[in-house]
């Protein structure tokens, strides 16, 4: 028996937000299909995602507007590929836990949008990047699919950094108030400092 799991994590940095519309011949004649080593950085003109090594996993999120800062943990330009600002775990069933993003994933890209797909005998993940036509945001969907002929609980872990680095000084503001809208299905992370 198969079962699919649809978890949709939505980033969140602006209210009543909608994906950017899709074009399927315009996307088709973009899209690039990729497997290997590669550095990944999409988004639009307000916020920006960048991955190392084809891995799942952030190392920076930058916003362009309305104030130029960066989700980063990195204190290295040269060696930024080493700080993730996201964790992702999969326990199945009595299994140990997997942390993903480790290895490089296969990936299909446009300018607007990154989709990775990784498999085993047991699960096949799909993770998505979308982000928004007119507002400073990101949408991020996790697909898991159970690949056993059986039934079997899938726990799934997620943790996203909040800490910005302004982008004039590159100054660290970790002082952030976090909340979970059930509604919207969003986290938000609200700055009081008034350089972010």
């Amino acid at each position: 028996m198969r079962v699919k799991i649809y978890i949709p994590i939505i980033v969140l940095f602006a209210l009543n937000i909608y994906a950017q519309p899709v074009n399927s011949a315009l996307k088709k004649k973009m899209e690039v299909q990729y497997k290997g080593d590669a550095q990944v950085e999409v988004g639009n003109a307000y916020v920006g995602v960048e991955m190392h090594h084809s891995s799942v996993l952030p190392e920076r999120i930058s916003f362009y507007y309305p104030a130029a800062n960066s989700i980063d943990l990195s204190t290295d330009y040269f060696h930024r590929d080493t700080t993730h600002i996201m964790k992702l775990g999969l326990k199945i069933g009595g299994d140990k836990k997997e942390w993903l993003g480790t290895k490089p994933y296969e990936f299909n890209l446009t300018p607007y949008e990154v989709t990775y797909n990784d498999s085993n005998k047991k699960r096949a993940i799909k993770v998505s990047y979308k982000f928004c036509k007119d507002y400073p945001a990101a949408v991020i969907t996790y697909k898991i699919t159970n690949l056993e002929n059986k039934t079997e609980a899938f726990e799934f872990y997620t943790h996203l950094e909040t800490s910005l680095h302004t982008s004039h000084i590159y100054a660290l503001k970790d002082k952030a108030v976090t909340c979970y809208d059930p509604a919207a299905c969003g986290i938000y992370a609200d700055f009081n400092d008034k350089e972010t």
